[in-house]
């Protein structure tokens, strides 16, 4: 298959896919002219000449260039030097405006945990006016965030009366981490061509084995009583299904595709998780290493990088840009403490597990974790949040009752919908256990409006606002919600990007789904939780109908619970010990027997 027939293939997928005309063109600006008759004929529409068409570069069959071209490409080097360098000191970054970064070759830094990179220019708007105010009424920055005592709202309208007690961080915009992607990339859902699967010899992917370590033997206390009987929150524990899309990797690409063909991306942001590649890191005694870097090179040309799990995992998605789409092989290179192991990765091989050892023995005398909720808490989680709070307070209970060996800290991202009273309300993290609690009990549904929300920011704070630790440390988010983002806000974050950058800091978030959460809804949260290896939970009732209890969710596309011979697609038990297990197991993958 030529390069063009590939690219004709990928414009068709996307166009059956919803996307618009004029995007695909943008995006195949090279070959528009060929494209165009392409398109026309299937949509049976003519297709005039776009507003951004321009002199494209000639394929090399093509004839001479003529005399006017170099006059062209100098004046196209000074406008790319102008975007450059001036771009982001006059713009924040986007979706919009997100331009590309170029990795410069032989830079052999990982992306590590870049802090306070804010991709909202919604939210740095509001960062400025917050420090404004406080500027106003004699408050320097500092000041102002010890009054919040660590808690940052962003999006509160003018006249809340809040506006002097927040912290006021100012916050130059960035590009993503994994600046070679950029959302046009992201958004062609494309069949692989046949691949072989024996010319490389690889580990095959095992869950039981491989993937999140063998269930943890750690022992836990049972809660203490719990604040939330004093505090009128329910106790009554949830029960919740889980799926892992990653272990199960051809049911979720036709949950992706059958979603596709029925909804487009209207109302999601698509990423081609197609070709998925899975690199583990070991250590000299075949244990997983922690945040070890693995860097994914083309040749001299470096892609990406990320840190590993505790599981040693982390993964390279190559149908993620047209600049390796069509590349077979990889040069991977993973690295920690000054030692280095390199290997070919071959693409070819489907479902493989690329593994390389590092001559290191990984340590991991004291662990230390990052666990942070980030909660929606508009009015349509009203009827759980009560529950929700309860569940977690028996959750952070548990967890603090780990062995003293284990060094954890809490944090607290709420979030609503812009006109709220407030978008986002960010509590760092915190060694409190009692802080923490006392954060979330005073979490309170309101607001919403329309079905989606704002979680592109809630998402980017809780990424990105926060302290996250650098170094060993097992990173884990929880994301609580029962809506699918906005993704037609102006200055917004996207969260297709911010998963790719959790993905890269080595941040794993798992999903836990309220009712009421529509199909768009299950699709982003399942396409978070399947990028960064985490799980899709799902609170689960009796009937299937929320109110009470049970072991049905008839409105996700997840299938039947298991029955008493284990038959069925999903476990189901109570939510506190499913989310204490899913930590647990990864403190346990550090501790082989």
């Amino acid at each position: 298959m030529t390069t063009f027939e590939k690219i004709q293939k990928a414009a068709l997928a996307r166009l059956d896919a919803g996307e618009p005309i004029e995007i695909i063109l943008q995006d195949y600006a090279d070959y528009e002219d060929e494209l165009r008759p392409i398109l026309a004929k299937a949509t049976g529409q003519p297709i005039r000449e776009t507003a951004y068409s321009a002199p494209k570069a000639k394929h090399k069959n093509d004839e001479q260039e003529t005399s006017f071209v170099p006059l062209l490409i100098g004046v196209g080097a000074v406008l790319l030097l102008f975007l450059t360098f001036g771009a982001f000191a006059l713009v924040p970054t986007t979706v919009d405006n997100f331009i590309p970064q170029t990795i410069a070759d032989g830079d052999n830094e990982c992306i590590g945990i870049p802090q306070a990179q804010i991709t909202s220019g919604f939210a740095l708007q509001d960062q400025n006016q917050q420090q404004t105010r406080s500027e106003a009424v004699g408050l320097d920055v500092e000041s102002s965030r010890e009054m919040a005592e660590s808690e940052v709202v962003l999006g509160a309208p003018a006249d809340t009366g809040t506006g002097a007690g927040m912290t006021s961080v100012v916050v130059a915009p960035t590009a993503s981490p994994l600046g070679t992607m950029s959302t046009s990339d992201m958004a062609e859902p494309i069949a692989p061509d046949g691949y072989a699967d024996d010319e490389v010899e690889v580990e095959r992917y095992d869950e039981e084995a491989d993937y999140d370590g063998t269930t943890s033997d750690i022992a836990v206390a049972p809660p203490s009583e719990s604040r939330a009987s004093a505090n009128n929150v329910s106790t009554e524990p949830l029960r919740a299904g889980e799926i892992d899309d990653n272990a199960e990797w051809d049911d979720y690409q036709d949950f992706r595709n059958d979603f596709l063909d029925g909804n487009g991306t209207r109302s999601v942001r698509d990423v081609d998780t197609t070709g998925r590649q899975i690199i583990r890191v070991v250590d000299s005694a075949g244990n997983p290493v922690l945040n070890a870097c693995v860097q994914i090179y083309n040749g001299e040309s470096r892609i990406t990088s990320s840190l590993t799990y505790a599981t040693g995992m982390t993964m390279f998605f190559p149908n993620l840009n047209d600049n390796t789409r069509y590349v077979d092989t990889f040069r991977v290179i993973a690295s920690k403490n000054g030692v280095s192991s390199e290997t070919i990765l071959d693409r070819n091989v489907v479902g493989g597990v690329t593994v390389l050892e590092l001559d290191i023995q990984q340590q991991s005398n004291r662990v230390q974790l990052d666990v942070m909720f980030l909660l929606d808490a508009t009015g349509s989680m009203g009827d759980e949040i009560a529950q929700l709070q309860g569940n977690i307070l028996t959750i952070s209970e548990q967890i603090d009752a780990l062995p003293n060996d284990v060094d954890v800290r809490y944090g607290l991202v709420t979030y609503r919908d812009r006109g709220d009273e407030y978008v986002t309300r960010v509590h760092d993290f915190t060694s409190s256990v009692a802080d923490f609690q006392r954060n979330l009990l005073n979490v309170v549904a309101s607001g919403g409006g329309d079905y989606p929300e704002s979680m592109n920011e809630g998402l980017d704070m809780a990424l990105n606002a926060v302290d996250w630790r650098e170094g060993d440390t097992v990173r884990l988010m929880f994301l609580v919600a029962d809506a699918p983002p906005q993704v037609h806000y102006d200055n917004d974050a996207d969260y297709s990007l911010l998963m790719q950058d959790a993905l890269a800091r080595g941040i794993k978030i798992h999903q836990i789904a309220s009712g009421g959460l529509q199909p768009e809804g299950e699709f982003v949260m399942r396409q978070i939780g399947q990028f960064t290896m985490g799980r899709f939970l799902f609170l689960t009732y009796e009937d299937g109908v929320s109110g009470t209890s049970g072991d049905e969710r008839t409105d996700l596309e997840v299938g039947d619970p298991e029955d008493e011979q284990g038959i069925g697609d999903y476990s189901v038990s109570q939510l506190d010990e499913l989310v204490l297990r899913l930590i647990t197991d990864e403190i346990a993958a550090l501790r082989p027997e």
